[in-house]
């Protein structure tokens, strides 16, 4: 008993020291009171909080969960929760944590926030906006909510207008309804039995969904987990049946994307064109001009086409915005 007091007078000294801004002061005192009562979730809870301040962000996650695993209905713990995942940028789990947090506490309008810049960074625009709207109406003086709703706003215009130029080349934009969804497989190479009994050559199968969007034929290349009747949004390339590179799914709020070559292998093309290129220097100086031209030719094109694969990707990255706005 002598103990639980004296964990919460550190607790009320962390606070002292919280509010006047003694961050480092308030964190020893929270784990002095831990180190008193090791089931103390108001500690632990608070010493979040103070990691946060801390920009101690792995600490903050590890300390929030501490609290909620020996409350589950503490707010704090999931709000703490929720803006660590943030900060580490794993925003599915950080979405998840808000939403725990919000049905605990519907009023919490920071926790709304933090549902908002979680939807943010998912690319879900529209939902962010309206959970930054949640923030605000509940708290107008959550300046936290009304600067994030701004700068999504901003962000917003600025895609649209980028939309209209032609750095977008022939993208098309199409909302509406999915119907008449059709899933092909088409089979290609060959495979060979030797008179040894070894089998060479190989098969690769492809696969192809149809769709249309109100009237317009689209096609993907891939699978997609989609059903007549789903509301979406596409992003895609072609005047006559639209080749999607983006699909937004309104109806399950699923996001997919296509032909995306990832940044490994842009790394890979060009790290191969710069060894080639230091090749090309060491033959110069071998005087081997010719093997040397040969290397430059090889080199520009491995750059080139890392080049071109990053544009690939920016592009995919500028459709994963549009769709939603």
């Amino acid at each position: 008993m002598e103990e639980s007091n004296e964990a919460q007078t550190w607790l009320d000294r962390g606070l002292q020291y919280e509010k006047s801004n003694k961050n480092q002061d308030a964190l020893d005192a929270f784990n002095k009171a831990i180190s008193l009562n090791s089931n103390f979730f108001w500690a632990w809870n608070n010493k979040g909080v103070i990691l946060i301040k801390l920009g101690r962000y792995q600490e903050t996650l590890e300390a929030s969960e501490k609290a909620i695993s020996i409350n589950p209905n503490i707010i704090d713990g999931w709000f703490c929760k929720g803006t660590a995942l943030q900060n580490l940028n794993r925003n599915q789990e950080a979405l998840e944590a808000s939403e725990k947090a919000i049905s605990i506490n519907p009023n919490h309008s920071y926790a709304w926030n933090n549902k908002g810049v979680a939807f943010e960074k998912l690319c879900r625009y529209q939902e962010a906006l309206e959970a930054y709207d949640k923030a605000i109406s509940i708290d107008s003086n959550n300046t936290l909510a009304k600067n994030n709703r701004e700068f999504l706003l901003k962000k917003k215009n600025s895609l649209m207008a980028n939309n209209s130029k032609t750095e977008m080349g022939n993208a098309t934009k199409l909302s509406g309804i999915i119907n008449n969804i059709n899933r092909t497989s088409s089979t290609h190479g060959s495979v060979s039995t030797q008179n040894n009994g070894n089998v060479s050559g190989s098969i690769q199968t492809t696969h192809t969904t149809s769709f249309r969007v109100d009237n317009r034929p689209c096609s993907w290349q891939g699978t997609l987990n989609i059903s007549n009747g789903d509301s979406v949004t596409v992003m895609g390339e072609g005047s006559g049946e639209l080749n999607v590179y983006v699909l937004y799914n309104r109806t399950t709020n699923l996001i997919y994307w296509t032909n995306d070559p990832g940044a490994s292998a842009v790394y890979i093309y060009a790290i191969i064109g710069v060894f080639l290129l230091f090749g090309c220097i060491s033959a110069l100086s071998f005087q081997l001009p010719s093997f040397s031209g040969i290397m430059l030719l090889i080199s520009l094109f491995f750059f080139g086409y890392a080049w071109h694969l990053n544009e690939i990707r920016k592009k995919i990255e500028r459709y994963k915005q549009m769709v939603q706005i």
